[in-house]
């Protein structure tokens, strides 16, 4: 009877990490999807940059005929 008492024990231990094991790989997983890999002021800084780029690029094609 004592063999099967550790057996559950250990196995609870067991599913007692496992458990614990994943609620913080979700944890982490969360915490990446709400921070943003780009600061968006960044972003935006990017997006104008690309805009202007493409506003002249359509001025010098223009330009041309």
């Amino acid at each position: 009877m004592a063999s099967n008492d550790a057996n559950g024990i250990l196995a609870a231990r067991l599913l007692f990490i496992l458990f614990f094991e994943h609620l913080v790989i979700l944890v982490k997983l969360f915490i990446q999807w709400i921070i943003p890999d780009i600061p968006r002021y960044i972003k935006i800084a990017r997006e104008r940059e690309e805009y202007s780029l493409r506003a002249k690029a359509t001025l010098m094609d223009a330009n041309k005929y």
